[in-house]
């Protein structure tokens, strides 16, 4: 009876022992978050900028990228974008740091985007602040650059980031100029995208109606992303005129999920269904050759 009294107490100690050590770390990691918050304000706050280039300022760069390469992305997303809203953007500095993964900010970004690649990247939408973390001879840092860089120009033509539109064309369009675009704006097929996107068409995975009204400010997983990228490329393709009037609609239109629900059927549904519209990009996906 005492040894099994003597178990039980010894299992409590440790059960204690765990709930410390968690609490410990936990204690730890908002610290930790919170000293990186200060840091990049502070980075931020007394950053004299490096250059200014199309209404965003490159403040650091940490990782010795090469700046006219950096200053062609900036312009290659602005354009592509711009292109697509037709309407003037507002006329805002975005602020631009660039880390290397080895610094401690750099190391942060790259753990809570949950990066496996060492290279991640995120846009606040409410202080026009851009980061990226990643090594410039990886392909992955530019792509993330640009995809980060089309956020940015995507914000420009919403009055509120509460206004812009649902997941979909949020992530599609950053992922579509991932790549650059031609010069008329047009996209250009983007190889990493579209194979994941046919390895999902392969399985018979495909689901993109569950994302026409998923919020754009939801974490998703990478089959979302391509599925994104391919329902905005084989539009943008496919139907630009109904494209332009969806992105110039949704600039006027409520947050209420159902009247993005509705502006996406009569922009490009009107004619048929949701259905065949996933049948029609399906077929499209298994017709694509790698380029």
């Amino acid at each position: 009876m005492n040894q099994r009294v003597a178990e039980i107490q010894s299992l409590k100690s440790v059960f204690a022992l765990f709930c410390l050590i968690l609490l410990l770390t936990g204690c730890q990691t908002k610290m930790a978050a919170r000293q990186a918050q200060r840091d990049l304000k502070t980075l931020v706050d007394t950053s004299k900028p490096i250059f200014e280039h199309d209404h965003v300022a490159l403040l650091y760069c940490g990782n010795l990228a090469d700046h006219q390469k950096i200053k062609d992305c900036i312009t290659q997303t602005q354009r592509a974008v711009d292109m697509w809203f037709g309407d003037t953007p507002r006329q805002y500095i975005s602020r631009l740091l660039i880390f290397s993964p080895d610094e401690p900010l750099g190391k942060r970004l790259v753990r809570e985007m949950h990066s496996a690649t060492h290279v991640a990247g995120n846009t606040e939408a409410r202080t026009h602040t851009i980061l990226v973390s990643g090594y410039p001879s990886q392909d992955s840092f530019w792509t993330t650059l640009r995809h980060e860089l089309t956020h940015d120009a995507m914000l420009r033509h919403y009055d509120s980031p509460d206004l812009l539109p649902p997941f979909w064309i949020t992530e599609g369009m950053a992922t579509v100029f991932e790549v650059p675009a031609f010069a008329d704006g047009k996209p250009d097929i983007n190889p990493s995208r579209l194979t994941r996107l046919k390895k999902i068409c392969d399985e018979d995975k495909i689901d993109i109606i569950p994302l026409i009204n998923r919020p754009s400010n939801t974490r998703s997983n990478a089959n979302d992303y391509a599925q994104a990228w391919g329902l905005t490329f084989f539009l943008m393709r496919q139907n630009s005129a109904g494209m332009r009037h969806y992105l110039a609609s949704s600039q006027t239109q409520s947050t209420d999920q159902s009247e993005h629900d509705k502006l996406f059927d009569s922009s490009f549904v009107s004619d048929s269904s949701r259905a065949d519209l996933l049948k029609q990009l399906k077929r499209w996906c298994e017709l694509q050759t790698m380029p």
